[in-house]
């Protein structure tokens, strides 16, 4: 079994540029995926749960659709010292808009987020 932490910031007020209204759908895919896969996601979204005692006991940790700064100094540190024993990081979609001030975190996550393009309104064409 795989224990894995699952961070989203969906109802607290860490977001500031955008709030993604599919990270609930995206939690409970995770779960379900999960049990199929052997993976147990432990979502939260109390970010007092990266401390160095709790993070130990995860062989993951996912980012899910983070913006901003999500984590205070103390908890950063706590994921950067998971991280350089060796503690596995995912980040899934907006998670590279999140520790824009943490440079452990940007060589985690390979590049930070830049822009958006403006949203568009689409139209489906259907050739018969």
């Amino acid at each position: 079994m795989c224990f894995c932490l699952a961070l989203h910031n969906d109802y607290f007020n860490l977001w500031h540029r955008f709030r993604h209204e599919s990270i609930p759908a995206a939690t409970d895919a995770l779960v379900t995926a999960g049990d199929a896969h052997d993976i147990q996601f432990d979502p939260t979204e109390d970010s007092s749960a990266f401390s160095d005692e709790n993070l130990a006991q995860y062989d993951a940790i996912l980012f899910l659709m983070n913006t901003k700064e999500v984590l205070n100094s103390d908890q950063t540190g706590a994921l950067g010292r998971y991280l350089a024993h060796g503690g596995n990081f995912i980040a899934i979609h907006s998670a590279s808009d999140a520790l824009l001030t943490t440079p452990i975190y940007e060589q985690a996550v390979g590049a930070y987020f830049d822009h958006h393009a403006d949203l568009q309104n689409a139209v489906r064409v259907r050739r018969r």
